[in-house]
């Protein structure tokens, strides 16, 4: 009897900590946080190095501030590990689109925790150039990664969001200086395009029903 009840407990811990550790993905949903533009950035990188990636910048398109929860790459492939997450503010000296090491303070200016950070409306004087999405990253073995798109997680009031941008990232990840092919590194809307993949080949893009309209590059920048 009294086994019969360590094992029942057993499991209900073992359930309890599946529960803990299950987030649910909401769909996107329409929001003042969006990016007028789809891109994606080709680089290579060494196996074990901490690199950084920030080529999302998005703009707050509404008329009250955005406060931000969680941003996070959608889908991007297994090993491709997410070492923390930043925010680049209003006052970023710079726009740089990646850097080979973590931190980067000469590129990558103005830090700021995601969670709790306030998106101002770009219609307010200095926010005219939205913030900039960091992401910290790294790969143990070598390969090719990619993601296609980022989320982005915020509330606006009493109304939560989830955006999510056609801004991805391919990656290949070499132990020394030579690529194992001459795709490897290039971005995952050129990768994709061709006529065939590569045997870790990227996963569809993940789209935005509720963006802006594309309007032409550099409109903001």
């Amino acid at each position: 009897m009294r086994r019969s009840a360590v094992v029942a407990l057993g499991a209900a811990v073992v359930a309890l900590l599946s529960w803990a550790g299950y987030r649910s993905v909401r769909a996107p949903t329409p929001g003042p946080l969006a990016r007028d533009v789809a891109e994606s950035l080709g680089i290579q990188r060494r196996v074990g190095e901490t690199f950084t990636y920030g080529l999302p910048v998005v703009f707050n398109s509404g008329d009250d501030p955005a406060v931000l929860s969680r941003i996070e790459p959608v889908d991007p492939t297994p090993g491709l590990h997410v070492v923390r997450t930043r925010i680049g503010g209003s006052e970023r000296n710079f726009f740089a689109f990646s850097s080979g090491r973590w931190p980067d303070r000469e590129l990558f200016t103005d830090l700021h925790p995601v969670d709790g950070f306030v998106v101002h409306p770009e219609s307010v004087p200095g926010w005219e150039r939205g913030i900039q999405l960091i992401f910290v990253l790294r790969a143990d073995e070598p390969g090719r990664y990619a993601f296609n798109s980022v989320a982005v997680e915020y509330r606006v009031g009493g109304s939560e969001h989830r955006a999510v941008l056609e801004i991805g990232l391919g990656v290949c990840v070499t132990k020394g200086r030579k690529m194992p092919d001459k795709r490897c590194n290039d971005p995952p809307s050129m990768y994709t395009s061709r006529s065939s993949r590569h045997r870790m080949g990227d996963r569809p893009a993940a789209r935005d029903a509720f963006s802006r309209p594309a309007a032409p590059a550099g409109a903001h920048a």
